[in-house]
């Protein structure tokens, strides 16, 4: 599992890609939204790119 962000907020967005056997997670307080596109950022860059780039 990779989080971003941080340990003392109260909210926290997730995004499993089983095929990879991978969870990706962004914390947030207030803007999830903001936490959302994150997470999409970084589930591209980590675990999806390697697969639409092969």
């Amino acid at each position: 599992m990779t989080v971003n962000g941080s340990d003392s907020v109260d909210n926290v967005v997730w995004h499993v890609a089983p095929f990879a056997d991978r969870v990706v997670a962004a914390t947030f307080q207030e803007e999830r939204d903001a936490a959302v596109g994150t997470l999409r950022r970084q589930a591209f860059g980590s675990v999806y790119r390697e697969v639409v780039e092969d």
